[in-house]
């Protein structure tokens, strides 16, 4: 008989709860624990009948599952996985895996010292639409790719600032939230990336990260690519609306 993997969320925000839809989906997976300091993720948690943690550091020490999602905000992922880490507890963590490369690499060090399993969700690599433009990438019905063109404009509404403030620091702007999906799946069609220019300019609505950015990417095959991501226009041309991935979306 397989085993049933005992999971915890940390973070029960937006994100959180859509990784709590999908486990409910996925065969021999059990969410057993919610870690978020917030007073409605207890509620959320009784709801589900599962423990509710103010702290991932009260979780680990006192209910260690097989895993842990860490949902949490951005500048805390590298805070929360060495936690998780240090408890020898492996960890599906949020996109960006860090704010800094620097962070990251302190976090994937600190892994590989104990063999202890990160992944990154990058969950648009499964996606049957790019699964199929793999397809047809990798059979070089295409031809040799040369250059690369990738756009992700969308409009984020001020209430979705406001209902979570992390989002207007440093590190929370459209680059590490959005493009990061995107640089992800260019990688993944189109192979690594060798080097990159970019510019980014300061949010419009007055906060600490940026509203719109644009790159020139070289990559390792010789093509060049160009992309550019802001969360303050209004546009069709993202991901989430194209693929109706995302039901919050029109």
């Amino acid at each position: 008989m397989t085993k049933r993997l005992q999971i915890a969320l940390a973070g029960a925000g937006l994100i959180g709860k859509r990784h709590i839809e999908a486990a409910a989906e996925v065969k021999n997976v059990n969410i057993v624990a919610i870690v978020d300091p917030k007073c409605q993720s207890k509620e959320y948690a009784t709801n589900l009948g599962v423990k509710h943690f103010k702290s991932l550091g009260d979780m680990l020490r006192r209910n260690k599952p097989d895993g842990v999602i860490l949902a949490t905000p951005n500048l805390m992922h590298v805070e929360n996985g060495l936690e998780c880490i240090e408890a020898r507890c492996p960890i599906l963590v949020e996109k960006p895996i860090s704010t800094t490369s620097k962070d990251a690499e302190t976090l994937v060090k600190l892994a590989k010292k104990y063999n202890i399993p990160i992944l990154v969700g990058h969950h648009r690599r499964y996606n049957p639409l790019i699964k199929r433009a793999h397809q047809i990438i990798n059979s070089g019905k295409l031809g040799k790719i040369r250059a690369i063109s990738s756009t992700c404009w969308l409009y984020k509404p001020d209430e979705y600032f406001t209902a979570a403030p992390w989002r207007q620091k440093i590190g929370a702007g459209p680059i590490s939230v959005n493009l990061a999906h995107d640089i992800d799946l260019l990688i993944h069609l189109c192979g690594d990336i060798q080097s990159v220019q970019g510019q980014e300019t300061k949010s419009l609505r007055g906060y600490e990260n940026e509203d719109v950015a644009a790159a020139i990417l070289k990559f390792t095959n010789g093509a060049i690519g160009t992309i550019s991501v802001s969360d303050t226009v209004v546009a069709p041309w993202s991901w989430e609306l194209t693929s109706k991935e995302n039901p919050i979306y029109p």
